[in-house]
């Protein structure tokens, strides 16, 4: 509080903590207890219809079926016991995708095998799309993308093999693709990426082999982009990812071995980025790819770097180490990436703070650890996962060392990485399993010590990972030394635009009208982005000093002027300024005049206080009668009553008038 504004007091704006303070509050509620008991119903990964949401899930009885929920405990209910009883409808591994007004998903219904069904939301919409291959073996669908109304996804209906299908949702809009390799072999070899309304995958025919294929969802426009490793060979595309509009994927041409290959969807365009081990030596089988803006990253292992983090920006050049996390030969192991926005999010630990959160841009100045949450080896992220981003903030189950595996979210900066809540607190945590948006909410399958593993609900005030904004306005008069020198009103402004103040102390307006060399205030405010603490420190001087004068001074003239007066010096206490100025109307050792002069004392303290005190000096003259002091008893003539004073004026007049005559 030294560089104030002006007289008038000044708007204070403080600076943030230096870290953010973690939440704790329970910030999340139970949608619904599926399951009763502490068993919890295992939900699936939900997906959005609108205002409601579909999720697999087990209420121990009807086995693991399809739900659906508005985020209330009455709005949430089974949709449908596809398979009566406490048999499951559905696969281990659960999975809805969503295409127009449908959420598209496989089961078993226990006639049919498992098939292609949809659900809207409604338990009259939730029906079997097609029995795809007649029968209970089913076409076991696996589904892959949705464009528009249209959900893509591979199928076997016992006569063309495992192939590509589409469905609109209706019996007559569900259809094979193409059958890219005739008979019952199989054609489609792993997972399809899309790019604007064209799907790229990977597919096997008997006259190329395994290549890269491409469809616009029209059976002539289901093609192979290009034949990499020409004739019957395999170049077996795996791990496709899109970054921009490039599809990048490891392939194997017959020459250099598994390497790093992009596409624009022509033949032309389908290159290899680079060759990193010259000759016939794989440097990209079984590698995984990940996508974060225009880049692509992987791990790969090295004899001098270790398992650490590469990317690529499709040139040679630019494909390389992006940064040696843990230094010389020994590996980071980065795992679990989440891209949020244009970087990427992942988990690697550099031997010094164990398994962390780290974020990187592409670049090795910027690929830093965002925060050490468990500070010692093993690592805060040692057992967690990267779960979902939503508006530019990660979500990630990490363990400090006190609370366990909990909800944590991230903005990609330390004071933004925080604990969402302790829901369950102790050692064994609520172990999140994924996070997913809701509208503006975000939805949690964690587990409490009640209920056990269910559906949770949170605002969207959970996506504030900026701490409040606390500012506090002073007024009152300030003097250049910074003590204000009138009561000081203080008032405080506590905002934040990402969630709502949940709590404040200490922030109510107040007034100091007490004189001290530093009183200090402070306003603590809480939000979804954590809790900031802002303190500021007021100086007030508003009494002045105590003079005390000198006591009365006399003397006598020693001429016509009157006399040369020294008095003792005056003194003054203050209870703030230890040494005030002391001035005197007339100073010490002037020449007083002959009769009685009151002298002002004042005393000034550093913030410009002032009192006075008077004394005062009386000059005779000398014994000499002066018929112009009281008390003379001179007579009423002129003869008598003149002065030695006087007499002596006219003799030198008398003088001075007969020397000019003389001359």
């Amino acid at each position: 509080m030294n560089d104030f504004l002006n007289s008038f007091g000044r708007l204070v704006l403080l600076g943030a903590l230096g870290t953010g303070a973690t939440a704790s509050a329970q910030v999340s509620t139970l949608v619904k207890d599926i399951r009763p008991g502490t068993t919890g119903s295992a939900p699936s990964i939900p997906a959005a219809l609108g205002n409601v949401f579909v999720v697999a899930a087990d209420d121990g009885t009807s086995g693991l079926e399809p739900w659906v929920s508005d985020g209330t405990a009455v709005g949430t209910f089974l949709l449908k016991d596809i398979q009566s009883g406490a048999a499951r409808s559905f696969t281990d591994t659960p999975q809805f995708v969503v295409a127009g007004s449908n959420a598209f998903f496989v089961a078993d219904d226990g006639s049919t095998g498992f098939e292609l069904w949809k659900t809207d939301g409604t338990v009259a919409g939730t029906t079997l799309v097609k029995d795809i291959l007649s029968g209970p073996n089913g076409s076991t669908p696996i589904l892959g993308e949705a464009i528009g109304n249209t959900v893509y996804f591979y199928a076997n209906d016992g006569v063309t093999g495992n192939e590509l299908w589409k469905s609109d949702g209706t019996d007559t809009g569900t259809t094979l693709v193409k059958d890219i390799r005739t008979g019952l072999g199989g054609g489609p070899q792993g997972p399809m990426v899309r790019i604007g309304s064209t799907l790229y995958f990977s597919a096997f025919d008997a006259t190329t082999g395994v290549e890269l294929w491409k469809s616009d969802g029209t059976t002539a426009g289901t093609v192979i982009v290009k034949d990499i490793n020409p004739g019957t060979n395999f170049s077996d595309p795996q791990s496709l990812v899109v970054a921009g509009d490039t599809v990048y994927f490891a392939a194997d041409d017959g020459t250099t071995g598994y390497e790093l290959w992009k596409s624009n969807g022509t033949d032309t365009s389908t290159t290899r980025v680079t060759d990193l081990v010259p000759g016939s030596t794989s440097s990209f089988e079984n590698v995984t790819l990940f996508a974060a803006g225009n880049r692509v990253y992987f791990r790969r292992n090295t004899a001098a770097e270790g398992d650490e983090l590469w990317a690529s920006d499709g040139t040679a050049a630019g494909t390389a180490l992006v940064k040696d996390i843990a230094p010389g030969n020994a590996s980071s192991f980065p795992t679990s990436f989440v891209a949020v926005g244009t970087q990427a999010f992942f988990i690697a630990d550099d031997t010094s703070n164990g398994s962390e959160l780290w974020k990187s841009d592409g670049t090795e100045a910027g690929t830093v650890m965002v925060k050490d949450i468990q500070p010692r080896l093993g690592g805060g992220l040692s057992t967690g996962r990267l779960l979902n981003a939503f508006d530019g903030k990660l979500f990630f189950t990490a363990d400090d060392g006190v609370s366990g595996p909990e909800l944590w979210k991230s903005d990609g900066t330390e004071s933004g990485t925080m604990l969402v809540e302790d829901l369950r607190p102790g050692s064994p945590g609520s172990e999140p399993q994924w996070a997913s948006q809701f509208g503006t909410s975000i939805l949690v399958a964690e587990a409490d010590a009640a209920a056990g593993n269910e559906i949770r609900l949170l605002q969207s005030s959970v996506l504030d990972t900026s701490l409040p904004v606390v500012v506090a306005t002073l007024t009152g008069t300030l003097a250049a030394n910074g003590f204000y020198t009138t009561d000081v009103g203080v008032s405080w402004s506590v905002t934040d635009a990402d969630s709502p103040i949940t709590s404040s102390t200490g922030c109510d307006a107040t007034t100091v009208t007490t004189d001290s060399t530093g009183v200090t205030l402070t306003c603590v405010a809480t939000s979804g982005g954590g809790t900031r603490s802002e303190s500021v420190t007021i100086k007030r001087d508003a009494t002045a000093p105590a003079p005390t004068c000198p006591a009365n001074q006399s003397a006598t003239a020693t001429d016509s002027r009157g006399a040369s007066v020294t008095y003792p010096a005056a003194t003054a206490t203050d209870a703030i300024d230890p040494a005030p100025a002391i001035t005197y109307s007339q100073a010490s050792g002037s020449t007083f005049p002959v009769g009685t002069t009151t002298v002002t004392t004042t005393a000034r303290d550093a913030s410009g206080n002032s009192a006075t005190c008077t004394f005062t000096v009386t000059v005779s003259n000398g014994g000499t009668p002066n018929p112009n002091e009281p008390g003379c008893g001179c007579g009423a003539s002129p003869a008598s009553s003149g002065s030695v004073w006087a007499l002596l004026a006219l003799l030198s007049l008398v003088a001075t008038q007969k020397a000019r005559r003389s001359v």
